[in-house]
């Protein structure tokens, strides 16, 4: 199996930013490390594509198949690009077992 160079992402990515921000007041986690974290993120050659291209796709996906619309947008960002969505959530992938749509679990990735 190929792996891309270029990743495309839906552009609520930066969700990331939120979280890391919440794990440094929760949590003490270094506000260095938090920046050069996001430093990392923004330095990651990503291609964004706007939430509102998915909406329609990602709301018929997140209700047939009773995922969350964040995880839908991603799920309809792979089928547009014909691509396989990876994913760390395996409630995600129970979700969409049996479906047309080609989602691997992380942990068999080679």
């Amino acid at each position: 199996m190929a792996i891309l160079h270029v990743r495309n992402v839906p552009k609520d990515l930066y969700e990331c930013l939120r979280r890391r921000a919440e794990t440094q007041r929760r949590f003490g986690y270094p506000l260095e490390s938090a920046h050069q974290d996001v430093a990392d993120l923004t330095g990651l050659p990503l291609r964004s594509v706007s939430t509102g291209e998915l909406a329609d796709e990602a709301l018929e996906i997140a209700v047939t198949h009773r995922i969350t619309a964040y995880d839908a947008a991603y799920v309809a960002l792979a089928r547009r690009l014909s691509l396989p969505l990876v994913t760390a959530g395996e409630s995600l992938l129970r979700c969409l077992s049996g479906t047309s749509f080609d989602v691997r679990w992380l942990g068999e990735w080679p």
